[in-house]
């Protein structure tokens, strides 16, 4: 395996994120995640290549670079895609599902392994950040999680097919 000294891919920021988090449940969540990672931490600022760009989309801060990061870590077994124990709570329409709709996304011991290496390029105080955001917001039920999203940051509400629903 090549040497990972330098953390200069989004794919990068997927490992960070699915090894912290060991398991996220729905792409909503998934999506969330990342943009609250990007947002609310140093991360975006020291490795501003490993990020994602996010527009106001369908339900709030989207990117589809999000999926090929997705298609990546599964390619290398990084990651595994699973029907989770109980219901997802997807917001979305049958017309809008993706094949990552209702999935739950787990790391994988080799994908544990590789995020080793990438850790050791993170800075300290990155890595504690970001295990605050995943312990923070990981476990919301997906309506809290949007809502606190929508709330923060509601120039990414513009385009929302549900914002009445999340902040009624």
């Amino acid at each position: 395996m090549a040497q990972i000294d330098t953390i200069d891919r989004q794919k990068d920021l997927a490992f960070i994120l699915l090894h912290h988090a060991d398991s996220v449940e729905g792409v909503t969540r998934l999506q969330k995640l990342f943009f609250l990672i990007q947002e609310e931490t140093e991360f975006s600022d020291i490795h501003e290549k490993a990020t994602f760009e996010f527009e106001a989309y369908d339900y709030g801060p989207f990117s589809e670079e999000i999926y090929n990061a997705i298609e990546f870590l599964l390619a290398v077994d990084a990651i595994e895609m699973v029907s989770p124990d109980s219901e997802v709570d997807e917001i979305r329409d049958n017309e809008d599902q993706s094949q990552y709709s209702g999935k739950q996304f787990v790391m994988t011991e080799k994908g544990h392994k590789i995020t080793k290496k990438l850790e050791e390029a993170m800075d300290d105080s990155v890595e504690s950040e970001i295990d605050e955001i995943i312990e923070e917001y990981s476990n919301l039920e997906l309506d809290e999680l949007l809502e606190y999203v929508y709330n923060q940051y509601p120039e990414y509400t513009k385009n929302s097919k549900i914002k009445d629903e999340v902040l009624d």
